[in-house]
């Protein structure tokens, strides 16, 4: 009897300590992750499921990790098998709906509408990541639903249509990566995201007008769409920004030269777009910046700061002045500074495109 009250008191205890990031999921979030399993033609990472299967004691692995508190899962990262719209090579094929699928997305029965409701019951999601499982259709404005959302990735899918406007509400937010997908439209006003840090919209159909996003980004990845516009002048007020990608679109106007010289910037690509004019003679530069493209452009006079020659000033005093061949948006240097183990750091170059 002693025995027995003791192994029950052992397991009384076990209960009271158990860490609330492991806690046994409720049934009803359970039948939610199997109907998941089902839309989603039983996926490799979900197969072998059962009726038992401890669903926050799974083990954490490359494609699957689901984390549970309190009874509710509050991250599920899943990442599949299927190529992107950026890889496929295969063409998609028009549905009744004038959306498109190909052999790389899931089938014609799959409708993102419902898939989306079925997740949304997830209303405990920290962390909801969906990457390359064929999802296609465009993103329905129910995504507001997950108002606990701190972290959001459908990249390398087939979602097509506008970004809903709905998104802005999701004041969480902290990561947003909608890259590689078939996004199209204007970007939504995303100034409302105070806490965002990290925007991704890379390899869409995005356009035409430049995002307005919040001051407190540290990335922003705007790369392979339709941008047309200019940069506007309020990015000299991004000060917490770091990383700035927007090659391969169609933006004209002058650089903006605050750009250069944010106090946290330190990778700035610009590389394949219309910018025109010429940038400063007295540009001044972030000690932080180590990586600038601004190849395939139409600048009147290219240059770049050599600012790690002399990093206690605050202007640039000294600069590298391309020869003629490299003028007029022909092509330009890929500039990257590196650092060295001996001779402080050093300026290496890659050629692109046609001389």
């Amino acid at each position: 009897m002693e025995i027995f009250r003791d192994s029950v008191l052992c397991f009384l205890l076990f209960l009271v300590i158990l860490p609330p990031s492991i806690a046994q999921l409720s049934p009803s979030e359970t039948r939610i992750l199997f109907q998941i399993q089902q839309i989603l033609e039983y996926l490799e990472a979900l197969q072998g499921w059962k009726n038992w299967t401890s669903f926050c004691y799974l083990h954490q692995s490359p494609y699957l990790v689901i984390v549970c508190s309190e009874n509710h899962i509050t991250e599920f990262s899943l990442v599949g098998n299927r190529t992107s719209p950026s890889q496929s090579h295969i063409p998609p094929k028009p549905t009744s709906g004038n959306l498109f699928v190909s052999q790389e997305t899931l089938p014609d029965k799959f409708f993102i509408g419902s898939f989306f409701k079925v997740l949304t019951k997830l209303s405990n999601f920290k962390v909801l990541s969906l990457v390359s499982l064929g999802l296609w259709g465009q993103l329905p404005a129910t995504i507001n639903r997950l108002k606990s959302l701190e972290k959001l990735n459908i990249s390398s899918n087939f979602i097509s249509g506008e970004i809903p406007g709905s998104i802005s509400v999701l004041t969480n937010l902290t990561s947003l990566v909608l890259a590689d997908n078939l996004f199209n439209g204007s970007v939504p006003d995303m100034k409302s995201l105070q806490s965002l840090q990290e925007i991704d919209l890379s390899i869409n159909r995005l356009g035409l007008e430049f995002p307005s996003m919040s001051t407190n980004l540290a990335t922003i990845k705007l790369k392979n769409n339709s941008l047309r516009s200019g940069i506007p002048s309020e990015i000299k007020d991004f000060d917490l920004l770091q990383r700035f990608d927007v090659s391969g679109n169609k933006l004209v106007c002058p650089i903006p030269s605050p750009l250069f010289s944010l106090p946290s910037i330190q990778y700035l690509n610009l590389d394949d777009n219309q910018f025109n004019g010429a940038l400063s003679l007295n540009l001044s530069c972030s000690v932080n910046l180590t990586f600038v493209n601004i190849s395939r452009n139409f600048l009147i006079r290219e240059i770049i700061c050599l600012h790690w020659i002399k990093r206690q000033q605050s202007n640039c005093t000294e600069f590298m002045e391309l020869s003629d061949k490299w003028r007029f948006g022909i092509s330009t240097p890929v500039f990257l500074l590196s650092e060295r183990s001996i001779g402080g750091y050093s300026l290496e170059y890659e050629s692109r495109g046609a001389v």
